[in-house]
C-alpha cells in the first residue's frame, strides 16, 4: 500500500514539474520546492565546445525538454544527490527533506 502512495506522490511531483517551472537557461541554478522537500539543481554545459553552440539550446525544442524530462526524473529519484548527462548538458541536484518543528 505504501509503495502505491509513493507512485502517486512521485506522479504529483513529475505534474508539478512539467506545468509549473519555466525551461532552464544554460547555465543555470535553481532551488526547487516540492512539499516538504527543496531541491537544488544546477544545471551546465558538458563541455567547453557544447557552450559554444548555446544559440543552438535556446531554440532548440527537443534538447529543452530533454533537459525538463533529465530535471524531473532527478527529482523523483530516491537519491539525495545526482547527475544526469545528455546531449550537450550536465545536471547536477541535491535534495533536502525540511524538518518540521
Amino acid at each position: 500500500m505504501a509503495e502505491g502512495s509513493n507512485q502517486n506522490a512521485d506522479f504529483e511531483h513529475a505534474a508539478f514539474a512539467q506545468d509549473n517551472f519555466k525551461l532552464f537557461k544554460i547555465p543555470e541554478t535553481r532551488m526547487l520546492k516540492i512539499g516538504d522537500t527543496i531541491v537544488q539543481v544546477s544545471l551546465e554545459f558538458r563541455s567547453d565546445e557544447d557552450e559554444e553552440k548555446k544559440d543552438l539550446y535556446s531554440s532548440d525544442l527537443e534538447m529543452q525538454r530533454d533537459v525538463q524530462l533529465a530535471i524531473i526524473a532527478l527529482v523523483n529519484s530516491k537519491y539525495s544527490k545526482g547527475v544526469a548527462r545528455g546531449r550537450g548538458f550536465v545536471i547536477h541536484q541535491s535534495k533536502s527533506t525540511l524538518l518540521s518543528r
